[in-house]
């Protein structure tokens, strides 16, 4: 006999004596034409092969791009096939010392409950009845643990519904492998569900049936006849995508957002103006910069937000507190919680997720660096100058009234800034290194050194007005203890001391300005500052 009578004999072998059902016969039926058509390329003959050929066809199978377990179907199918020719036909058996590949072990992954709901709450769209149905197929699967090609092959006579449905359940039929039937009682999540498809969805379905049979099948397809294994399982695949695809379009969202601040920051000219009801004429530049920031932060915040609502398990953790630094083995053992943590997150089985949030998160924080531009180049040694140079008078700010000693009472205080040239402009960051805070006292009350005293005149003696913590102005003077005050941090310099810091978090007295005074009386700057004013900065070097 040819190969083509033995296969086809095979395979009424198979649904007649052995009862397998027709997607078990299909799976047969495909691996043995792939081997036929290596016998017809080879030129060989299925009733004089060797070990050696059947090695050859695993190699073929292989190179094609099949999996392991892929070809260990095939090898199956084809001992099956040449155990029921060498009995049937007489056919010599060249697949007896053929062994099966080793497949690596793997524990399967069990979905958990937050994503499962999230799957079944997927299926149901607004206004697609259509959904009705993949809704009905996904409740029902969770609902009874059936197969989908038991649940595919469920006939509307198959479901029996009790007429005291407060004492019985709804029961389902379903015919397993090998034609195994059993009775499955259905939730009442489940058979919500079911109504909701036989009233709305199945009727017209039904309608779309060419020809005048009537169809006893539970879940029709578009066509109005028996929906198909292979369609069933692209419902759940769709249902499973669904919840990922939701968290990633969020994530993409975000990224849009940071590339629309981009884009604004460096292409949208500042001098680019647009009406906006309600917030009126509006800079282009600056409202996309802001926008951008505002989409690319938020929906960031929406995507992680809907990833642990769907799926990520909603389990409490409870982690008992320690000491600050753990033990080897407890650092040991938090690392392998994170690496599980992530696991159960889904990022390793989820690449859409992890990749749309890689992007997100990578714009959004590539956002601060293009704006870093702002800043203008490096200071290099900028931070370390100031206006104030030997014969600088002083004068007032405001007003730029230069200034006398005898313009200041024991007692008072005036806040300076050194005199411009003519035609000069001062700037805010001149202003924010040259003022400076000009106080008497009488100079008794002085507990400085010989040379900090040479930088006075009759007990007036002038600070930089920059708080050396954080950049603040020092701004408070208390007359009785003669203390300067940063009203944002609370540090409190000794002016008698040369501003050294008694309280608060600066770490350095505020800097001397050495003044004397001209020709004409007025007071006058002996040198700059010998050191930066304000808080420290990289360059510093004290």
């Amino acid at each position: 006999m040819q190969f083509e009578s033995i296969h086809a004999s095979f395979l009424d072998h198979l649904r007649i004596d052995k009862g397998l059902s027709s997607n078990t016969i299909s799976s047969y039926d495909r691996d043995l034409k792939k081997f036929a058509m290596f016998l017809s390329d080879h030129s060989l003959k299925f009733k004089a092969l060797t070990e050696d050929d059947i090695s050859t066809f695993e190699t073929s199978l292989q190179a094609s791009g099949l999996s392991s377990s892929s070809i260990n179907r095939c090898i199956s199918a084809l001992k099956s096939f040449y155990k029921y020719a060498a009995l049937e036909h007489d056919v010599i058996n060249p697949m007896q010392s053929i062994e099966r590949r080793k497949l690596a072990q793997k524990l399967p992954k069990a979905l958990t409950i937050s994503e499962i709901t999230a799957m079944i709450d997927s299926a149901k769209r607004v206004g697609d009845i259509i959904s009705l149905r993949d809704h009905a197929i996904l409740e029902l699967l969770y609902g009874t643990g059936a197969r989908v090609s038991e649940v595919v092959g469920i006939n509307l006579n198959d479901v029996s519904v009790p007429e005291d449905m407060l004492n019985a359940s709804v029961t389902v039929k379903l015919r397993g492998k090998g034609s195994k039937e059993r009775i499955v009682p259905i939730g009442s999540f489940a058979f919500s569900a079911l109504q909701e498809y036989l009233v709305r969805t199945r009727p017209s379905l039904v309608e779309k049936r060419a020809g005048s049979s009537v169809e006893t099948a539970l879940f029709l397809n578009n066509r109005g006849t028996r929906l198909s294994r292979v369609s069933a399982w692209q419902i759940v695949s769709d249902a499973a995508d669904a919840a990922e695809k939701k968290v990633a379009i969020l994530f993409l969202i975000s990224a849009l957002g940071a590339v629309l601040l981009i884009y604004s920051y460096i292409f949208v000219r500042e001098d680019v103006w647009f009406f906006i009801p309600v917030m009126g004429d509006t800079n282009a530049k600056q409202f996309g910069i802001g926008m951008g920031m505002a989409i690319s932060l938020f929906f960031i915040g929406m995507g992680a937000i809907q990833w642990a609502r769907t799926l990520m398990p909603d389990n409490e953790v409870v982690a008992q507190r320690h000491e600050f630094r753990s033990e080897d083995a407890d650092r040991e053992d938090f690392v392998a919680t994170v690496k599980e943590r992530a696991g159960v997150a889904g990022l390793g089985r989820r690449p859409f997720i992890k990749r749309s949030l890689g992007l997100a998160l990578g714009l959004a924080g590539l956002s601060p660096l293009v704006l870093l531009r702002d800043l203008g180049p490096l200071p290099k040694n900028e931070l370390s100058k100031t206006s104030w140079k030997a014969g600088t008078r002083l004068v007032t700010d405001p007003g730029d009234r230069p200034i006398r000693p005898s313009d200041l009472e024991v007692g008072s205080v005036a806040q300076i800034l050194p005199e411009l040239a003519p035609g000069q402009k001062r700037t805010l960051e001149d202003i924010g290194k040259d003022a400076v805070l000009l106080i008497r006292v009488r100079p008794a009350e002085f507990n400085l050194d010989a040379e900090r005293l040479s930088w006075t005149h009759e007990g007036i003696i002038a600070f930089s007005k920059i708080c050396s913590h954080m950049g603040c102005a020092v701004a408070l003077y208390e007359q009785q203890t003669k203390h300067l005050l940063c009203p944002c941090h609370q540090s409190t310099f000794d002016v008698t001391r040369a501003a050294k810091v008694i309280f608060g978090p600066a770490a350095r007295p505020l800097p001397q300005l050495a003044i004397t005074v001209d020709s004409e009386g007025y007071l006058v700057a002996q040198q700059g500052f010998t050191e930066p004013v304000g808080p420290s900065f990289w360059e510093r070097s004290s």
